[in-house]
């Protein structure tokens, strides 16, 4: 219940940034000017310190790595390739290290059969 207070929060969060940013006129301060250039390096730090936090309250370790890839992808975003190519490439990072979990798990936890399973009926 609360990882979808803290979601909703989050999104709140970058959505009023994003407003602030188009609300507040960019060419008349320094910083204002500078969150909007780098707007993907400022939603990558938020998704990765939420993730942290996560992370850190449910003693769950990946988070980490998975905040650290995210604030790589968005930091790059923009910069040395598309934001489309940055967030497809982070997405496939994501999707690998699923797998590996994945087939971790099927190792550690194989298919228990039980007497009289996958016998046909009436056999």
């Amino acid at each position: 219940m609360w990882l979808m207070v803290l979601y909703f929060l989050f999104m709140l969060l970058v959505l009023g940034f994003v407003i602030f940013l188009g609300v507040i006129n960019p060419s008349g301060d320094q910083t204002v000017r500078w969150l909007t250039v780098n707007i993907f390096l400022v939603i990558g730090l938020i998704i990765a310190i939420i993730l942290c936090l996560v992370g850190w309250f449910i003693k769950f370790q990946r988070l980490y790595l998975y905040a650290v890839l995210n604030f790589i992808g968005f930091t790059l975003a923009g910069r040395i390739a598309s934001v489309g190519v940055v967030l497809t490439v982070l997405g496939v990072l994501f999707l690998i290290a699923a797998i590996i979990v994945m087939r971790n798990f099927m190792k550690r936890h194989p298919k228990v059969i039980l007497p009289g399973e996958g016998m046909a009926e009436g056999v």
